[in-house]
């Protein structure tokens, strides 16, 4: 379910389920280094969510919820946020069975199969296993036990337009070691400030990340060899292009006007291909105050190499 601006704040004071998968290694999505960065302060806030994912959250995940609470006979309080007693964990619980303290029961609804980022060949049949579910939402609720002392928790899922209804039961040697590790990292890594190892920003977090206008850092060591690594695979790859680029030409040559070849039981075509695009000098030219008002102005960073230095 979608979070409340509250709980968003709360989230980079602890670890929430989704940080577990990502501290841990095992999250699709994100990585350790992302955490940290969040949790130091390093990465500006994300974007906010967008219409299809409030779309799910409220049209999707509501309803699957409901629909686990009829099959377990549970009844549930939806989006309860609980924080642990000891240990710097949270968890926004998809819904926790009403009667808390006699069932200690949650809830935590996924889709699969439906956007972008799903991965729903991960799911396994929930009438073979009820507990084949990825592992990054293994991770999930065996973090929720911890925070919210559960005794199991229901994953009720949406795969590929497929209602299924898995269950997670409680494994105290998994529990206690994910809060082990998570706590062992948060002490070393958040509150030590120091870069988790091993571990780079995702696409998304280096989009999100702070940097200051004209600082510079020295680095040596394993730091350096990872500056001549991507120098290096840069090379490689302008190499590679140019390689490609060649190939190519020697193709077009030896199709001699044609627009196929075949060879093999296999084909090159080099079809016209018709697109649409803005004239932007005729519309400079017969609209300038149209082409001035539809200006605006963006910024990128680009990762450069200066071998003689700044």
């Amino acid at each position: 379910m979608p979070i409340t601006d509250h709980q968003r704040e709360q989230r980079k004071k602890r670890l929430g389920a989704s940080d577990a998968a990502a501290v841990l290694g095992v999250s699709p999505w994100s990585t350790a280094f992302d955490v940290w960065a969040e949790k130091t302060g390093r990465a500006l806030d994300g974007p906010p969510l967008d219409k299809d994912a409030v779309w799910i959250g409220n049209n999707v995940e509501g309803p699957l919820l409901d629909w686990a609470a009829e099959q377990t006979g549970a009844t549930i309080k939806k989006n309860q946020y609980r924080v642990h007693k000891t240990a710097p964990l949270h968890a926004n619980h998809d819904a926790l069975d009403i009667d808390f303290g006699a069932s200690n029961i949650g809830f935590e609804a996924k889709t699969s199969g439906m956007i972008w980022h799903s991965a729903a060949d991960d799911w396994g049949d929930p009438d073979i296993d009820p507990e084949s579910v990825p592992a990054h939402v293994l991770t999930q609720c065996y973090h929720q036990m911890a925070v919210s002392d559960l005794r199991r928790v229901y994953v009720p899922a949406l795969i590929k337009g497929r209602r299924q209804l898995y269950c997670v039961e409680r494994d105290d040697g998994m529990v206690d070691e994910i809060v082990k590790r998570e706590c062992e990292w948060w002490d070393k890594y958040v509150v030590g400030d120091v870069r988790p190892p091993d571990s780079a920003p995702s696409e998304s977090m280096i989009r999100r990340l702070k940097w200051e206008p004209e600082s510079v850092v020295a680095v040596g060591g394993r730091e350096g060899g990872l500056v001549s690594t991507w120098v290096v695979r840069r090379e490689q790859r302008l190499e590679a292009e140019k390689s490609e680029e060649e190939a190519k030409a020697n193709l077009l040559a030896l199709l001699d006007g044609n627009e196929a070849m075949t060879f093999d039981g296999h084909a090159i075509t080099y079809r016209p291909t018709e697109t649409r695009r803005l004239d932007q000098s005729k519309l400079k030219t017969d609209h300038p105050d149209v082409w001035r008002d539809c200006q605006k102005t963006t910024t990128s960073r680009t990762l450069r190499y200066h071998p003689k230095g700044l």
